[in-house]
């Protein structure tokens, strides 16, 4: 008979709870899960080295964060993104998100996040010289 020893796959670092403030590199699809990338909020997020799938979506770069297990923080950095982007995303004051939108598990696990959507809402766009910051909620 073969024992095999076990232990945790994977290790929970809750960031959050030791006052350390890093980001994850990231991309992101604006739109809407079900109108295929239309519409209005985030359609997908996906850990650049981890992606699996060819994405025929335009993605944008976007640095993510989290400062609790309830929420996380989209830091879009200005000179990344195209003019048509940034003027048809961030113009307005309020970001809609239309429908959930899914985190990636192995950024769920990494921040020790309660969930892994993202909530449905209109968000405050945060303006800074270089970059654009929204603030999630997690469902």
């Amino acid at each position: 008979m073969v024992k095999h020893e076990s232990g945790p796959a994977f290790k929970i670092a809750d960031l959050w709870k030791e006052g350390l403030n890093r980001e994850i590199n990231a991309e992101v699809v604006f739109g809407t899960p079900s109108k295929h990338c239309a519409g209005a909020g985030i359609c997908m997020v996906s850990i650049s080295s981890a992606r699996s799938r060819i994405i025929n979506c335009p993605c944008v770069p976007v640095w993510i964060s989290s400062s609790g297990p309830h929420s996380v923080q989209f830091r879009f950095e200005k000179s990344c993104l195209h003019p048509n982007i940034a003027d048809e995303r961030f113009s307005q004051q309020g970001f809609t998100v239309e429908e959930a939108f899914r985190l990636p598990l192995r950024l769920v696990r990494k921040f020790g996040l309660i969930s892994h959507w993202g909530q449905p809402g209109i968000y405050p766009v945060i303006e800074q010289e270089n970059d654009w910051l929204l603030h999630f909620r997690l469902v």
